[in-house]
């Protein structure tokens, strides 16, 4: 009986002593509460209540001290984004009971108009040059005229509507895909500028275009090798003079500006190096 008691007692002792772990608690390495509720509130297609928002993060195991006791630290956090413009409340109505927060209305961001941009620019460049489907984009390039040209005087003619009329579309587009009317005329300017970087940065180790004019060209089995260097030289000279037979003034221009570049790198190379709003034009980044 004596050793039942002592034992029993020791049970208390034991359970008195072990911590209660807590049901959630933040890791250092977790994002500020702020963050992760912009996080939240940016994948979920329509507004949130303050209900859900705390429900998420007590269910994401990221509530922070006492928030489930009171109620108070995260009415004051929202308040304090909504100041800050870090999100939107939107007031209760006949449908929604609650007021509810989203960062919908926002603003476009840089980071939105550059990754547009840059989306725009690598879907664009598939669909354009895709051979599924009935391509349609050479029925718009072929006419009457295209039998009295040769199958590599045809090539060349398709390659340059389809990126002469992609170039333009795209500086067009640029125009309204990266406006805000709710930006100033500044901060849409800085948008549109990071947009068509973007766009038509047509050169790019992921997604690029030159392979695809390569393929179409009968070129792709020639770059990349040493041995075939002299052959791929060659073939591009003769592409380039099927250039100049379909477009003799345009590509006169080019070969008058070419001649002048040695010439002219030479006067502004100072400049460039020297003038910090010169420089910053030229891309240095791989």
């Amino acid at each position: 009986m004596i050793y039942s008691v002592l034992n029993y007692t020791s049970v208390l002792i034991h359970t008195e002593i072990i911590p209660k772990k807590p049901e959630y608690e933040r890791s250092p390495l977790d994002l500020p509460p702020n963050k992760e509720i912009i996080q939240f509130l940016n994948i979920m297609k329509e507004p949130k209540t303050f209900g859900d928002i705390r429900h998420f993060l007590k269910d994401s195991k990221k509530a922070y001290k006492n928030m489930d006791k009171n109620r108070k630290g995260l009415s004051l956090l929202l308040n304090r984004m909504i100041e800050q413009k870090e999100i939107i409340k939107l007031p209760s109505d006949k449908t929604n009971p609650y007021p509810r927060y989203t960062t919908k209305e926002k603003t476009k961001s840089k980071f939105e108009s550059a990754f547009d941009g840059y989306l725009y620019r690598t879907e664009s460049s598939m669909f354009m040059f895709n051979p599924s489907g009935h391509m349609q984009s050479n029925y718009d390039i072929t006419n009457n005229d295209s039998t009295k040209l040769t199958e590599s005087q045809l090539k060349i003619k398709r390659l340059v509507t389809s990126l002469g009329i992609q170039v333009l579309n795209t500086m067009l587009s640029s125009y309204d895909r990266s406006h805000d009317e709710k930006n100033n005329d500044s901060t849409n300017k800085e948008n549109r500028d990071l947009w068509l970087k973007n766009a038509l940065s047509f050169h790019d180790p992921i997604d690029e275009l030159t392979p695809k004019v390569e393929t179409i060209l009968g070129l792709d089995r020639l770059v990349d090798s040493k041995s075939n260097r002299t052959k791929l030289l060659k073939q591009t000279k003769s592409t380039k003079k099927t250039l100049q037979e379909l477009y003799p003034n345009i590509t006169k221009n080019i070969e008058v500006m070419e001649e002048l570049l040695e010439e002219q790198k030479e006067n502004l190379r100072e400049d460039y190096e020297e003038v910090l709003e010169m420089s910053d034009r030229i891309r240095n980044d791989v």
